[in-house]
């Protein structure tokens, strides 16, 4: 998937322009100029009205005489009319003029419009527009962040139609576009128990974090015969839907409702697939569909969600946070650390997202890390937890592609794959936690200086097991730490893995809020004679992505390693964003 190529109907004017003018050679003007009457059809129901469809301002008309002399791929434009008091409030224009041939001419026409168009083929414009048009139709694919106006999400459509200069009057040609989406209202009923405890909506809904799972994304599309067809190829990704109305509950009608709204392709959800993550002051809830539902081209669909005060409408919810608090920043905000690394699981089918069972687990070139076969896909069904950068080209950064530029794009956070409100952390608030964060710990080690802000330390845990090496990193806290509760090392500082802590004294000092980062190595791709990816077993630490980009093709990454190759702790490494790495999840903490 090439996700990077966007183009905004709005805004790219200019190359819009350029798009437009492929045409062949112009028929003679006998007849007069073309000239257009646009409406939406109203019996198909989707986000954007003929109204918003001026406000947008323009769309594609693809025009073929019947005898294949000439035709047009052209932007037709809403010209507004700026007098005081129009009598006629505008027009539809082309950005160039297009001419009936003669009075005896006929002309088959097709029309498209969209606020929202993503090129997954070809980063030309005139090439998504050809194949758009073609018989085999053009690859795209819907928004999917639509938390504003989901209007210019829609997509509108006037499939192949024929007419004659002898059936309009004067020449002008209707066009009336149909939605070839699907709308869905996703319809929560609060049960009484939110209105007996008080919590009635009255300006804005109290659910946070929607987010749309199992739906795909992409579909094929032909402009011609105007049909849609999700391509099931590529993985279900996420959507983020828009709030736009509540019914505040009553004492005769206890039951509040907010309504959020989404344009989705045209599939049919089987039982359990279509999911809905969200979040209700603090209460993480997952719903699924307990029967198929089918989304029909133009169709407008409510779907109902059952929320009860107590307990999940659906599957349990992933774990909660570690109990130890991090200061990431000056302004004293606060996170705490997911319970073990991300871990994403390929059934062969579909992805699901979770953490690793304890803090120190990790496979390394086990399960499906060196499996990853395409763009979100496995050659057999397995985990992931070394993982590319995540951008929307790539799926969450689940892809085999073996240049970084295939990598190219804004950041995706992978808290979005579990919603709940967990996210990555950015390189300046690694930095933060590691060095600059006041923790009020103080130890004494044995051998080494003693340390009254303890942030963290090059650590091997389960000594009495299967040590496993990683560093340890310190919460703010007021406990106090016992020179006994483990063999401590070098603090704050590189080591050899200096501290060592039996099984009993690591689960001791995780209930104090410590965590683990184990030392995972990392994922590469070895591009000499022979070609393979690898997880070096020379590597002794671990490198962790944050948020932040350093540039198209390399990310920053937190990293601690020694041993005979390189002993360092750094954050501001800049890695390939090609890299297999691991990735630790936050999640706020609400301030008093």
């Amino acid at each position: 998937m090439k996700y990077k190529y966007i183009l905004i109907f709005l805004s790219a004017v200019a190359l819009l322009l350029s798009c437009a003018k492929e045409q062949s050679l112009n028929p003679t003007q006998d007849a007069g100029q073309m000239r257009f009457a646009v409406s939406v059809d109203g019996a198909t129901k989707a986000g954007m009205s003929k109204d918003e469809l001026i406000k947008l301002g323009e769309f594609y008309m693809n025009v073929v005489s019947e005898d294949s002399n000439f035709s047009y791929l052209e932007t037709i434009r809403w010209i507004a009319n700026t007098d005081p008091e129009p009598v006629i409030p505008g027009a539809w224009l082309p950005v160039s003029p297009m001419y009936w041939k003669n009075e005896s001419a006929s002309i088959t026409y097709s029309a498209v419009a969209s606020g929202y168009i993503e090129d997954l083929e070809e980063p030309y414009c005139s090439n998504l527009l050809d194949a758009i048009f073609s018989t085999e139709g053009g690859l795209m694919a819907i928004e999917r962040d639509q938390s504003g106006d989901i209007a210019y999400s829609d997509l509108l459509s006037l499939k192949a139609t024929t007419l004659a200069f002898s059936n309009t009057t004067n020449g002008v040609v209707p066009v009336t576009l149909s939605h070839v989406l699907s709308k869905v209202n996703f319809e929560f009923i609060l049960d009484e128990e939110f209105f007996n405890h008080g919590i009635v909506p009255e300006i804005e809904g109290p659910i946070d974090n929607v987010i749309i799972g199992g739906v795909h994304t992409i579909f094929n599309f032909k402009a011609l015969s105007g049909e849609v067809t999700a391509d099931t190829t590529y993985p279900p990704l996420f959507v983020e839907p828009h709030e736009y109305h509540l019914v505040p509950g009553t004492a005769t009608e206890k039951n509040s409702k907010v309504y959020f709204e989404a344009i989705l392709v045209p599939e049919t959800l089987a039982a359990g697939h279509l999911t809905l993550n969200f979040n209700i002051l603090g209460v993480d809830y997952v719903w699924t569909n307990s029967e198929a539902i089918v989304l029909a081209q133009g169709g407008e669909y409510t779907i109902p969600v059952a929320v009860s005060y107590e307990g999940q409408p659906g599957p349990p919810v992933p774990p909660a946070p570690l109990t130890g608090v991090f200061t990431i920043n000056s302004k004293k905000d606060k996170v705490s650390f997911s319970k073990g690394n991300l871990q994403a699981t390929y059934d062969g089918a579909d992805w699901s997202w979770t953490f690793a069972e304890n803090q120190w687990d990790c496979l390394k070139e086990g399960s499906g890390n060196l499996k990853v076969s395409g763009n979100g896909t496995l050659s057999v069904p397995g985990t992931v937890d070394l993982i590319g950068f995540s951008t929307a080209a790539t799926y969450y950064g689940i892809n085999n592609a073996t240049d970084s530029s295939s990598y190219s794009g804004d950041f995706v956070d992978w808290g979005k794959a579990l919603g709940f409100g967990w996210r990555t952390l950015s390189i300046d608030e690694w930095n933060y936690i590691l060095n600059e964060r006041a923790t009020g710990i103080y130890i004494e080690p044995a051998w080494e200086d003693p340390v009254s802000n303890a942030r963290f330390t090059f650590a091997i845990i389960n000594t009495d097991g299967t040590g496993v090496k990683g560093l340890l990193i310190f919460p703010d806290t007021d406990e106090e730490f016992a020179s006994s509760e483990a063999s401590w090392g070098a603090l704050n500082k590189l080591s050899n893995w200096t501290t060592k802590c039996t099984t009993a004294q690591w689960t001791a000092l995780a209930a104090k809020g410590c965590v683990f980062l184990p030392a995972a190595s990392q994922k590469d791709y070895h591009n000499g004679s022979s070609k393979y990816w690898y997880v070096s077993d020379d590597v002794v630490g671990g490198y962790y992505w944050s948020s932040s980009a350093s540039s198209e093709t390399t990310g920053y990454t937190m990293c601690f390693r020694y041993d005979n190759n390189g002993n360092f702790i750094r954050v501001d490494f800049q890695a390939s964003r090609l890299r297999g790495q691991s990735v630790r999840l936050v999640k706020p903490v609400p301030s008093n």
